[in-house]
């Protein structure tokens, strides 16, 4: 995949974890991933590691996902 694709796949999963376009630009430049040495995801897409940073945003749906079930059978 190249750098561009890796931008665009890892900027739409991003917005489905925030919906301020802002906030996820700011988030893809200066957010250190603490999970991943510390690096901000451009530094991570920039060394080829975009896969990380593209698992890691996997897992924090999958969490935010099981929160949210769990958030709806609690109001069940």
């Amino acid at each position: 995949m190249s750098t561009r694709a890796s931008e665009r796949a890892i900027m739409m999963m991003a917005a489905l974890i925030c919906l301020d376009r802002a906030e996820v630009l700011h988030w893809y430049h200066s957010d250190p991933i603490a999970g991943l040495d510390g690096s901000t995801a451009r530094e991570l897409v920039r060394i080829g590691r975009a896969s990380a940073v593209l698992d890691f945003l996997m897992d924090v749906l999958a969490k935010e996902g099981h929160e949210v079930a769990q958030h709806f059978d609690m109001q069940a």
